[in-house]
């Protein structure tokens, strides 16, 4: 109990505010706390002897507290702010039922409502459901807040005691009228009636002082406080403003006085809006957390939660509005950028062709899959959120236990285990594992490696080490393994009939013991100009012997370091054969030289009639026999690979007749000409033969029907635009292209005759693709038909 608690009960029934009716005032009062630090609830409160009273409260349906536990029962005990940064950690709620579920405050901050002479009425609170910090600047709104709160209750301690003064005074003015008559008899009582108006008038200069002081409060703390403020008229027009806002849209008193909202700050889209929001605030409502993309005077977009509620008179008529505007772009970046990385996750996490999974620490449920793990699990997603990891291991919980165990003294980032997977089959796998904290639960992240076949090829390669072991002592050939340093460690059966040395006499002993000249031509120790080469060297046995050898030096790497495996061969018997073989090698090179001569003579006489094979003899062209050749591979490369592939087939148009005009030997000249005009006009991947008697093809690879028809439209106006020495020469041009439906080169040359044809019949001289090879004529020739 506080020392001064009685005087301060009577002080607060001065004030006659417990069990008062709502008053919006304080609601804005309380509505501004809440949108100002970010809170889900704000409140006013008074506190009596055995309550505490919400003269205001926003975000909680409650009107009145058990004092004992109130937290504005503990801002009486305060000399300053109370700041309650985390309510579960503080003993003195421990059991407090607004500090539990489902009330759950977790945080509170309030201020004392201080009287002019001293006494604190009750508090202004502000609260959160979650543990949070209050800086400096918070706490000093919040200070101004509250002694705004006090000004305000005590302008309406003023103005009840004005009011019951003027009620009196009323009463004292009848009574006057009523007794004019009898002045001296009543003069007196006058008198006292007069005396008291004096008293009246001194309380109503009183509240006009009053009253002023609490304006310039408010527009001091209108001014400070770091939320963007506008009041306005009701036709929307800004009449006032805070440092906030000029600061957050950039705008000065020029582009702001009497403009409308929805001209100052509004997107275009968003006037219409506005104006609802306006008229709907003078027809008495009141918004909170309007999320709004405004416009500021650079034209950059900047995101605010709108708070917008009237200024009413006080006799409750609404004489303007305010719109509080709280800067959220710094979150709505940091939300974007968070979904941005989530997005990231989801996709890696999705489309890794590793097996993942997320899985609950305490219960071992499985709570995501990727595509990945549900194939090689063979479950639906479903299924696999059905699963705990029980069922998936094969190990019972205390191998697995077991085995995490060995992995952390083995400091390995890996469990090896056995899991169950499609078909009921058991595999080997890696399991690497980390904590993840999602909504404030711990999680594994797991990714599964399968490393069956890996350990089958393990055990493969012991058995193989065991068998390469075997084999080495059972070889006549000298196998030798040393170390980088050149010392012996490992010694065959062939290693010992060859030097006589035992294992035991040789082991650790240098290589250079039984081959000195190992480094003849190297600095010692650099095997780099022998190493994965077969070389011969001499050798040396431990009788003195000095048989010549053969030598391969091959290296391997381990986790111990680098060794060297040398195999030699004692080539004495060999060296001897060599001798005589090199003897009769020189008889068989002098033979060898004279039929190598006479070869390569062959060989180039060949080659030019394999070239004289495949060209046309007249025109110098490729021949028939080359053009399928070139057409089999293009086609088989076409097929294969899904690339265009077309083809030309061109006939000299009227070229018996002009033969019979002119002469073979005229004609002869015409083909020689044409040939090379195609030549001329072909690309350097085209491929052009005579195809027989007057006609020639063409082979365009990587060339779809577009450009097929614009190749051919090209030979055929080149050779039209020549200078022939009798009449003019023309071509008819038939084009095919490869198609699904050409499945043989003999029916893709039977589109292009077809196509050819077509040109023939349609009067000569132009290019008609295989597509169009049975429709009708055009009404106007034209040199391309498609």
């Amino acid at each position: 109990m506080l020392t001064n608690e009685p005087a301060r009960i009577s002080a607060l029934r001065r004030y006659r505010q417990m069990d008062s009716p709502r008053e919006e005032a304080f609601h804005d009062i309380a509505a501004t706390a809440a949108a100002l630090f970010q809170v889900p609830i704000a409140a006013i409160t008074l506190v009596d002897d055995s309550r505490e009273w919400c003269k205001a409260i926003v975000g909680a349906d409650i009107a009145e507290v058990p004092r004992a536990l109130a937290f504005s029962t503990l801002v009486l005990e305060q000399p300053d702010l109370l700041i309650l940064s985390d309510v579960s950690s503080d003993a003195r709620f421990q059991g407090n039922p607004f500090a539990v579920a489902p009330a759950c405050v977790r945080f509170c901050a309030g201020a004392p409502l201080t009287t002019p002479d001293g006494f604190v009425l009750g508090a202004l609170l502000v609260m959160d459901r979650a543990p949070r910090e209050f800086d400096a600047e918070a706490r000093e709104a919040l200070r101004r807040l509250a002694r705004q709160t006090s000004t305000l209750l005590e302008m309406k301690r003023s103005v009840a005691h004005l009011t019951c003064v003027i009620d009196k005074r009323k009463r004292v003015t009848k009574a006057l009228e009523e007794r004019t008559r009898s002045l001296a008899a009543q003069k007196q009582e006058l008198e006292a009636r007069t005396q008291e108006l004096e008293i009246s008038n001194e309380d109503m200069h009183d509240g006009a002082i009053l009253y002023e002081y609490a304006s310039q409060r408010f527009l001091e703390l209108f001014q400070g406080l770091p939320v963007a403020c506008l009041c306005y008229d009701a036709k929307g027009r800004i009449f006032e403003w805070n440092r906030a806002f000029e600061t957050l849209y950039g705008i000065g008193a020029e582009d702001t006085l009497l403009k409308p909202i929805w001209e100052a700050i509004c997107q275009p889209s968003e006037s219409e809006a506005m104006k609802d929001v306006v008229a709907r605030v003078f027809g008495g409502e009141t918004f909170e957390g309007i999320e709004r993309a405004d416009l500021r005077a650079d034209g950059s977009v900047c995101y605010v939660l709108c708070n917008a509620f009237p200024i009413r008179h006080a006799d409750g008529g609404i004489i303007g509005g305010i719109c509080a505007n709280v800067d959220i772009t710094q979150r709505k970046q940091t939300q974007e950028a968070l979904r941005q990385s989530e997005e990231r996750y989801r996709q890696t996490f999705q489309h890794h062709g590793a097996v993942k999974l997320l899985i609950d620490a305490q219960t071992e449920e499985i709570v995501d899959a990727n595509p990945a793990a549900c194939a090689f699990y063979g479950c639906s997603f479903e299924e696999m959120r059905r699963r705990t990891m029980s069922d998936i291991n094969v190990f019972d919980d205390g191998k697995v236990g077991d085995e995490m165990a060995l992995a952390a003294a083995e400091d390995r980032p890996y469990y090896n285990l056995r899991h169950r997977v499609a078909n009921d089959e058991v595999r080997d796998v890696e399991v690497h594992t980390g904590p993840v904290n999602i909504g404030g639960r711990l999680h594994q992240y797991s990714i599964v490696h399968d490393v069956t076949e890996r350990r089958l090829a393990e055990m493969a390669r012991r058995e193989s080490e065991l068998r390469f072991r075997s084999v080495t002592q059972s070889a006549n050939d000298a196998i030798v393994t040393v170390t980088q340093e050149d010392q012996i460690i490992s010694w065959n059966n062939g290693a010992r009939k060859m030097f006589g040395y035992t294992e035991e006499e040789i082991f650790g002993r240098q290589l250079d013991l039984i081959l000195p000249s190992l480094y003849a031509n190297a600095a010692p120790g650099d095997k780099s100009k022998i190493l994965n080469r077969t070389i011969e060297i001499a050798g040396r046995r431990q009788d003195g012997g000095e048989p010549p050898l053969e030598l391969s030096l091959a290296t391997w790497d381990t986790e111990q370091g680098t060794f060297f495996s040398a195999v030699i061969r004692d080539i004495t018997e060999r060296k001897r054969y060599e001798r005589q073989l090199q003897e009769q090698m020189e008889q068989i090179n002098n033979y060898s030289v004279e039929l190598e001569f006479h070869k390569s003579r062959l060989e180039s006489i060949n080659r030019k009639l394999e070239e004289l094979a495949k060209l046309d003899g007249m025109t110098g062209l490729k021949n028939h026999r080359a053009f399928q050749e070139r057409m089999e591979a293009e086609f088989t490369r076409s097929m294969r690979y899904t690339m265009p592939l077309s083809l030309l087939l061109l006939d000299i148009d009227n070229f018996k007749a002009y033969n019979d005009s002119f002469g073979h030997p005229a004609g002869d000249e015409v083909l020689k000409s044409v040939a090379q005009i195609l030549q001329d006009n072909a690309r350097g991947v085209d491929l052009i033969a005579r195809y027989g008697g007057e006609e020639f093809v063409v082979i365009l690879p990587h060339t779809d029907s577009d450009g097929a028809v614009a190749i051919a439209e090209r030979f055929r106006a080149a050779i039209n635009a020549g200078q022939w020495a009798n009449r003019a020469i023309t071509v008819s041009v038939g084009v095919a292209t490869l198609t699904p439906a050409i499945m043989e080169i003999p029916v893709m040359i039977e589109y292009a005759d077809r196509a050819l044809q077509a040109s023939k019949r349609t009067g000569k001289n132009c290019v008609t693709h295989a597509d169009n090879a049975g429709e009708a004529p055009a009404p106007a020739p034209l040199p391309v038909k498609r």
